[in-house]
């Protein structure tokens, strides 16, 4: 198991900070809270954009080589609202490529929408292999950008690249007796450590991509002849 990470770069030109950013996968997305009057919650609005990646390999050795062709697709849409609330807000998302307007609306700021995914011209796919837990450069480039326009204005520029990062994810196999039962080290949030060379090593933490190969891991069980990597606890 890997998993890519298109770096995320949200450049804030007006309003409040960003509630979330996030990156996943073939996925980039942003989120504002507001508030009105202030202190009091009404909506949420998600900004997000789809990447243009296929042919996306794990290999045995967990390099991952994929084509890229930018962006995609964009959409801006409501994951939480609530009730009209006599305050209207004019929301446009802009293409990043050329920053032509995709969607606009004039509507309440407690009131649902949804943009629906709005095309993006891509460009010719390259092809990218990122090592093991490791990175590589691409080129950088504006993904969208979001103006959500009223008496108090938020303006947001978010860009996507730069960096693609290869995360594999790890896990805790061992378990702790503690206080007459067993416990997952891994809840516990500690860890396993082994004293050589008068020096105490973190042993503990193994990747889940690894679970059950041969003679892999740091922590392992013998089964038919083999010793294999433990699994979870």
């Amino acid at each position: 198991m890997a998993e890519i990470r298109f770096n995320i770069r949200p450049v804030i030109i007006q309003g409040s900070d960003l509630s979330r950013v996030e990156s996943s996968g073939d996925s980039i997305m942003i989120e504002y809270n507001n508030y009105y009057p202030a202190g009091r919650l009404v909506s949420t609005y998600r900004i997000e954009a789809k990447l243009d990646l296929s042919n996306v390999t794990i290999h045995d050795d967990l390099s991952v080589s994929f084509d890229y062709g930018g962006i995609q697709a964009v959409r801006a849409h409501t994951t939480m609202n609530t009730t009209v609330q006599g305050y209207n807000v004019d929301k446009t998302l802009m293409r990043g490529n050329d920053l032509s307007i995709a969607w606009r609306q004039n509507s309440d700021i407690g009131s649902m929408f949804d943009s629906g995914w709005i095309s993006v011209t891509t460009r010719p796919r390259q092809h990218y292999i990122v090592p093991p837990d490791g990175s590589i450069k691409i080129p950088e480039e504006k993904a969208f950008s979001w103006l959500s326009k009223a008496v108090i204005s938020d303006h947001c520029d978010v860009f996507v690249g730069g960096t693609v990062t290869n995360v594999i994810p790890m896990y805790q196999p061992n378990g702790l007796r503690k206080s007459n039962e067993w416990k997952a080290v891994q809840f516990l949030k500690q860890s396993t450590w082994l004293r050589n060379s008068n020096n105490w090593n973190d042993v503990g933490h193994e990747r889940i991509a690894y679970i059950g190969r041969d003679n892999t891991g740091q922590t392992r069980r013998r089964q038919s002849a083999i010793w294999k990597q433990e699994g979870m606890f």
